[in-house]
């Protein structure tokens, strides 16, 4: 292996699109079709071809139910562009000077309105492809473009909150009126795997797309319950739908320990009163703002594991507490007080006769003093049992390895740019390099833990690549997790040596103070990649080594990666 000019950053764009329609109204004149984005993105939409999303073109208006609610709501054909049906099942543009429904639930459905942002979604310049886009001109134009109204692949609140503008009905009438579904159990994870159609999303992108799907799922429910008019079908599903994506964020908090997650849910009731629209719609704009800077930071790595969190599909809905205070009950009022009589003048005593003296009668003797009562015996004292309060749980410390791979980028071309791998990886261990391909390694370890790195190649001696001394890769982009090479460090990639071989990567992550200072005895017999080189050598075999190590010695975790190349 040596280390050769490139330059690999492993912040991969999730190309996904979102999973409804849009549930805004917009002009149609502002859409351009998806005919238009077929000229570029062929592959997106053969796969978009394959979804319900496209069907619903040909099938919707055709369904039983379908037809049964329009006709209860007074609709002659479903797919009329005024239609109380289009903005949701269909795409509505313009077709030969006229509205019409040009096909189902499209392109600009999920990524918004063409007109204003396709000429600039692009990388500038004739035949530049995104994944040789500098960094830089790539966030400068993704603010264009979402000026100008486009919802980028890589904006997580702004898919969710289009997808739950029709995956959650907004109208009260539809579902009491027609029984119109109010939206079913929404994972939004499963639901963008169904149409997907770009590169998978990383560990830290599904699980910003976990939490931040079901904040939206509450924040839009609490904003439908604020609009209902009375007691209902519509009232009923919306209470249900807030309290299931409740449950899922607590469940999520608990799951992942993610301090922004806890932070709003202990700031949020617990329950809602359903006629308290002023609450509602205040509670639904504190988790919009949460989920929007969530999804603007890009803090995917704060929710670990939440990608593993099993989707709770019912709750059950609490008694709604009374927002109003309760009124006094009504006292009678006080009887006016009777006015003073005049005063009489006192009578006189009439005169009395003087009594006889009384015969003299022997003084009685003392009575003895009162004593008082004897005091009962007290019963002899039982200590109070305390009363035991349950432990909480101790949180699920993270595991010391969450994630751990070598990866290569699908072009060999991209080895020597200085951008991205935006066409995606893949791993190394799952496909036979050629020589002098290139590849990069990425870890996610327990935060404050100490990360060792080492790599060796066939008939060669280990080589420390993490940590070094000379910063050659640099310490951790983020809490716990490590990219080699380090893209906030030098443009330098690492590149396979000529010739066919043998790839070995050990990683070795101590959570002990004692086993990391015994674990020098290991590391100071191997040179690193900042060209030091040890006066001793290891003994035995660097994997025997390293398997003796971690048997005897507590929070310690070891693995290995290992691929061949021509």
């Amino acid at each position: 292996m040596t280390i050769a000019k490139g330059f690999l950053l492993f912040c991969f764009l999730a190309l996904f699109t979102g999973g409804a329609a849009h549930g805004n109204e917009w002009n149609p004149e502002d859409v351009m079709g998806y005919k238009e984005c077929a000229k570029c993105h062929k592959p997106q939409i053969r796969k978009w071809q394959e979804t319900a999303h496209h069907e619903t073109f040909r099938e919707f208006h055709r369904q039983d139910k379908a037809k049964q609610i329009a006709e209860t709501m007074g609709v002659d054909r479903v797919r009329d562009t005024d239609a109380i049906c289009a903005d949701c099942h269909y795409t509505v543009g313009m077709d030969r000077g006229r509205e019409r429904v040009i096909s189902g639930i499209s392109c600009e459905s999920c990524h918004g309105p063409a007109t204003d942002w396709i000429a600039i979604h692009q990388p500038e310049g004739n035949g530049v492809k995104r994944e040789y886009e500098a960094p830089h001109d790539r966030q400068e134009r993704h603010a264009k473009v979402r000026a100008a109204g486009m919802i980028i692949p890589s904006d997580t609140y702004g898919f969710a909150n289009n997808c739950m503008g029709c995956h959650l009905t907004p109208n009260e009438k539809l579902v009491n009126t027609a029984e119109h579904p109010a939206g079913s159990s929404f994972d939004l994870m499963e639901r963008l795997e169904k149409v997907r159609h770009g590169p998978e999303p990383d560990a830290n992108e599904k699980n910003m797309i976990k939490v931040i799907g079901y904040a939206v799922e509450l924040e839009h429910s609490l904003r439908g319950l604020a609009q209902s008019k009375e007691a209902g079908r519509y009232r009923d599903k919306m209470q249900e739908r807030l309290y299931v994506a409740l449950a899922n964020l607590n469940g999520l908090a608990k799951l992942t320990g993610a301090a922004p997650l806890k932070g709003l849910l202990s700031e949020i009731p617990k329950a809602y009163n359903p006629t308290d629209s002023a609450s509602l719609l205040k509670t639904a704009d504190q988790i919009q703002k949460k989920a929007q800077k969530w999804s603007d930071d890009k803090i995917g790595d704060q929710f670990t594991n939440a990608v593993n969190h099993k989707h709770i599909a019912s709750a059950p809905v609490p008694s709604a507490p009374s927002s109003q205070p309760k009124a006094p009950e009504p006292q009678p009022a006080p009887e006016p007080a009777p006015k003073p009589a005049e005063p009489e003048p006192a009578p006189q005593p009439a005169p009395q006769p003087e009594p006889e003296p009384a015969p003299q009668q022997p003084e009685p003797a003392a009575s003895p003093a009162v004593q008082p009562d004897p005091a009962p015996t007290p019963a002899p004292t039982v200590p109070a049992t305390p009363k035991v309060e349950p432990k909480p749980a101790p949180s699920k410390p993270q595991p010391l390895v969450s994630e751990f791979g070598v990866y290569t980028p699908q072009s060999r071309q991209l080895c020597d740019t200085d951008n991205p791998w935006l066409l995606g990886k893949v791993p190394a261990s799952q496909t036979r390099l050629a020589s002098e391909s290139c590849f990069g390694v990425d870890i996610q370890a327990r935060p404050g833990a100490n990360v060792y790195l080492i790599s060796q190649s066939s008939g060669a001696a280990p080589l420390m690549l993490l940590p070094d001394p000379c910063n050659a890769f640099g310490g951790p982009i983020a809490k716990g997790r490590y990219h080699v090479p380090n893209a906030s460090g030098q443009p330098t990639a690492l590149r396979l040596d000529p010739g066919a071989g043998e790839e070995s990567f050990h990683l070795v992550v101590i959570d002990n103070a004692d086993a990391n200072e015994a674990f020098q005895s290991i590391t100071s017999a191997l040179p690193d990649a900042c060209g030091n080189y040890p006066s001793q050598q290891l003994t035995q075999s660097l994997e025997d080594s390293l398997r003796a190590f971690e048997g005897n010695h507590s929070d310690v975790d070891w693995s290995v990666i290992r691929f061949s190349h021509d």
